[in-house]
């Protein structure tokens, strides 16, 4: 697990998420959706996401991170890759076992079908021990992939007692309600083409329903980050 003086450098960097908009220009866009829908590397996850992975030094990648520092200061990326779904994604955090002092994550939405902009829930909840996904309750296999399935949340931190507002919860209710104990909506952005939304890499986040809101498919491109000082001292144990 990760030390206290550890998790206390985590948390010194932690700040509200953002969304960036216009990030991107029209060319680049095109460049990206073409290097995803051409491309013969895609991977399929057991969980569903298709996934094109990209250098940590690719043009593209290191060109959206400079745009960034003036907003999120120095980092080093660890990991970013195209992804495609066609069904929501559930609770989770964006955690590397290897790398302890994580940073911040950022999405870049490049395409959906429909007429309406999916959207992005970003919570006030952390988690600290390691890559996870978020089933409070279930009863369920103890890995999700690459991920520990939690189903007690006891180590989740800022749990709230308020509880998901019904009206809320309805553009998320391909999650089971208790699974969403403790839990409040930080914030909710729109599946904004050519943005960046970028939160803290532990912030517990997922996607809204985006079938119930006429899409069939996202595209996006997922950079995760550390503090550029990460010296892979060790590794997390959960």
């Amino acid at each position: 697990m990760r030390t206290k003086q550890q998790i206390d450098k985590i948390k010194s960097r932690q700040s509200p998420p953002i969304q960036v908009t216009d990030l991107l220009g029209l060319n680049e866009l095109a460049e990206l959706k073409k290097k995803f829908y051409s491309s013969n590397d895609i991977e399929v996850k057991e969980t569903g996401p298709r996934v094109l992975k990209l250098k940590e030094n690719d043009p593209i990648v290191q060109n959206i991170i400079e745009r960034l520092y003036p907003m999120i200061g120095d980092c080093k990326v660890r990991y970013a890759a195209m992804f495609y779904v066609d069904k929501p994604h559930v609770l989770h955090i964006d955690d590397e076992k290897e790398l302890p002092q994580a940073y911040k994550a950022i999405t870049v939405p490049l395409d959906y079908d429909g007429d309406q902009e999916p959207g992005f829930f970003v919570f006030n909840q952390y988690y600290y021990g390691g890559p996870a996904k978020f089933f409070k309750g279930k009863k369920t296999k103890t890995k999700e992939h690459y991920n520990s399935t939690v189903t007690d949340y006891s180590a989740v931190e800022n749990r709230d007692s308020k509880g998901i507002h019904p009206g809320i919860y309805s553009a998320m209710d391909h999650l089971d309600y208790e699974w969403l104990e403790g839990f409040s909506v930080h914030s909710y952005f729109n599946w904004k083409l050519m943005s960046a939304i970028v939160f803290d890499s532990l912030q517990i986040h997922c996607a809204s329903d985006f079938r119930k809101q006429g899409s069939t498919y996202k595209l996006g491109l997922s950079i995760f980050t550390v503090d550029p000082d990460e010296d892979k001292e060790f590794e997390i144990n959960n």
